[in-house]
């Protein structure tokens, strides 16, 4: 096992990362012995402005950020209005 590998090469701190939704690997970590430390936001990114309002606005609905939400909505509605060249691709 890879933490028993580390432990016995002297390693006294070993981290487990898993997302918020990964109930199962959270529950591995805790029952193996972690313990949770700290959760950090974890936030994706596009290059695209019109892709990235979208998974933004998609992370807000899931917040029930609701004054938030429409005013994402009214970025990406600019967009798609203006036939930018973001939304176009």
């Amino acid at each position: 096992m890879a933490i028993e590998f580390a432990l016995n090469r002297g390693y006294d701190n070993i981290g487990w990362h898993c997302w918020n939704e990964n109930e199962a690997s959270a529950k591995t970590a805790l029952k193996t012995g972690f313990r949770l430390e700290r959760c950090h936001p974890v936030f994706h990114a596009w290059y695209n402005t019109f892709d990235n309002l979208l998974i933004f606005n998609k992370y807000l609905i899931g917040q029930k950020s609701d004054d938030e939400v429409l005013a994402i909505f009214d970025q990406i509605n600019l967009h798609k209005d203006n036939n930018t060249r973001d939304y176009q691709n």
